[in-house]
């Protein structure tokens, strides 16, 4: 039986526990990130804590609607055993009829041939299971140039510095054009479990920093901020390329954490991952004015 939880009514014990033994289990389900970037979330669960489904939502102009939170990218549904389409349908199904509009991220265990009112994203992974340099020849010769002329400048990686340097390295650079992001999320950034922090520093200044969380074999990149000069320097690639050669021969898996974008996913290919598709499950289930609202009003990514 699926049961929809209340945030208050959820054991966060036994929810954590599912989505540990869970094959597709990753961070963003974990109950202590949910609290971090979408407070009050509620779930379905179903049986004794066997499979739940986060459910994160807001309310606008009387409409209430589920939608992924900033800093997640694959929630859906996580079970401690295999997952089948029907699974997936049963917990969909569950979904309260309050919630009028859907536009939530699944994950890529959730992924089926004939799954409805779905449509796919792209992720891109590196497995760390060769030693650095074997990985290192699959990088494109693109990526092994940018890193060669950034290894030339005298370049110092800082291991664990103040997430706040990044923030403030991402607000003064790219995230003058992220109108839609304000204190509130930088907040968010600041409370997020990151399991290390990597700056590059040339002469004074740190230039480039990137955030990694971490969870059972998965490292994922979630974070970063980049000077002008940090990306003339190609400093993010030198980032990335550190934390393969850090992990190289453990076989955990880097996550990029996308991309959609083609640029964003050539550059991750780059280091000769692969990748790996997910669905996001979008559903309209008001009247037609709803709909109008939905689509012009309710978008958060």
């Amino acid at each position: 039986m699926i049961r929809f939880l209340k945030h208050i009514d959820i054991d966060k014990t036994r929810w954590d526990e599912c989505v540990k033994k869970s094959a597709n289990g990753n961070v963003y389900a974990l109950s202590h990130y949910l609290d971090i970037v979408h407070p009050q979330w509620e779930a379905l669960v179903s049986d004794d804590y066997e499979a739940v489904m986060p459910l994160p939502s807001k309310r606008k102009f009387r409409i209430s609607y589920l939608f992924t939170p900033f800093f997640v990218q694959q929630l859906g549904i996580f079970s401690s055993k295999e997952l089948n389409i029907n699974d997936i349908n049963r917990f969909i199904e569950n979904i309260p009829d309050k919630f009028k509009a859907i536009s939530l991220r699944l994950n890529e265990g959730n992924l089926f041939d004939g799954l409805k009112n779905t449509v796919n994203h792209r992720n891109i992974i590196l497995p760390l299971s060769d030693d650095a340099s074997t990985l290192r020849e699959n990088y494109h010769n693109n990526l092994k140039r940018n890193i060669k002329q950034a290894e030339n400048n005298n370049v110092e990686l800082i291991y664990d510095i103040d997430t706040e340097v990044i923030i403030n390295l991402f607000r003064e650079n790219r995230g003058k054009s992220v109108t839609h992001w304000g204190d509130a999320e930088y907040a968010v950034v600041k409370r997020l479990p990151f399991a290390f922090v990597i700056g590059a520093k040339v002469g004074e200044n740190v230039e480039a920093g990137a955030c990694f969380l971490e969870f059972g074999n998965r490292i994922t990149f979630i974070f970063s901020g980049c000077s002008e000069v940090g990306k003339n320097m190609h400093l993010l690639a030198l980032i990335l390329d550190a934390v393969v050669e850090k992990y190289a021969g453990t076989g955990k898996i880097l996550d990029f954490e996308g991309s959609d974008d083609d640029n964003l996913a050539r550059f991750y290919l780059g280091f000769g991952g692969r990748a790996v598709l997910y669905p996001e499950l979008k559903a309209n289930r008001g009247r037609f004015i709803t709909k109008i609202l939905i689509n012009k009003k309710l978008n958060t990514k």
